[in-house]
């Protein structure tokens, strides 16, 4: 019985170790991916230049969101980018900001959040309701000197149209989700399944989820990993659309690689991006027609 009872405990050990080295290897992982993820959107913001002006410092899990931490130098700063981005972006620039970082996270945007600290606020971006909120707490008995930081443009990636049509936000819809999975899928893996996912939906906004494709944009052999963010808006008798295209890229042997093992398409295929983005719009306003 003694010898039983031995066994039981040897056996009990041996499992701890395998848990506690799987939970290890998992940590190590996740931390891997979160790391080469803020390597992304830190090139993404040179790619912009904003990051002349925005600084990004870590990501960390708090209560089931992920939070992007960055920095800025003040909240007029912060202002006058929100002001000088209108020009570059469809949308506002904390919509922006916090899908880059759902994107480059594989999550829904209303799963992060972002914080930016400055010397006299602190700012906070989340998605309610359909929309990023952008909230600023001022520092009591903290003032800026209120001088500029440099930027001299602010570059606008693969965000189209606006495209403007008669039909109605519904069937835009129903025309966008059947004529692009039968468009895109001509481009599937040979062993993978073709993946094409709704993964939010609202009245103003659609996003589509496209996955294990191949050359669909580099035509390099990479398996890809594209996110299509649809915005709507009723406009009198017309309908405005404005869409953004985001794409990621993994080598796999033969079958996809892990989502750890994407890398963000953009600054290093930009110009492969904006040919696809072209060959989408002109896609777009055919099935809209």
């Amino acid at each position: 019985m003694q010898s039983s009872n031995r066994r039981l405990f040897i056996v009990f050990i041996f499992c701890l170790v395998i848990i506690h080295d799987t939970s290890a290897q998992l940590n190590k992982a996740s931390t891997n991916f979160i790391s080469t993820q803020l390597t992304d959107y830190k090139n993404w913001l040179t790619h912009t230049n904003l990051n002349t002006i925005l600084t990004v410092d870590t990501a960390i899990l708090l209560k089931e969101k992920y939070v992007l931490q960055m920095r800025i130098k003040d909240a007029y700063n912060w202002q006058r980018l929100v002001w000088l981005s209108d020009s570059a972006f469809q949308n506002s620039l904390s919509d922006v900001l916090l899908k880059r970082f759902a994107f480059q996270m594989d999550l829904k945007q209303t799963n992060c959040e972002i914080t930016i600290d400055a010397v006299d606020a602190g700012i906070g971006i989340s998605w309610e309701k359909g929309k990023a909120v952008t909230k600023v707490w001022k520092k009591m008995g903290i003032i800026s000197d209120g001088v500029a930081l440099s930027l001299t443009r602010i570059t606008n990636l693969n965000a189209l149209g606006p495209l403007n049509t008669k039909r109605s936000i519904e069937d835009i819809k129903r025309r966008l989700q059947a004529g692009l999975k039968q468009y895109l899928k001509q481009y599937q893996a040979k062993i993978e399944k073709f993946r094409f996912e709704v993964i939010y939906q609202l009245d103003n906004s659609l996003i589509l989820e496209i996955s294990n494709i191949v050359d669909a944009v580099l035509d390099e052999g990479y398996f890809e990993h594209i996110r299509l963010d649809f915005s709507f808006q009723q406009e009198n008798n017309n309908v405005k659309l404005v869409y953004d295209i985001k794409g990621k890229y993994g080598a796999g042997l033969i079958w996809a690689p892990q989502s750890s093992r994407y890398r963000d398409m953009i600054p290093k295929y930009d110009a492969a991006v904006q040919r696809f983005s072209l060959k989408m719009s002109n896609k777009i306003g055919e099935l809209l027609k």
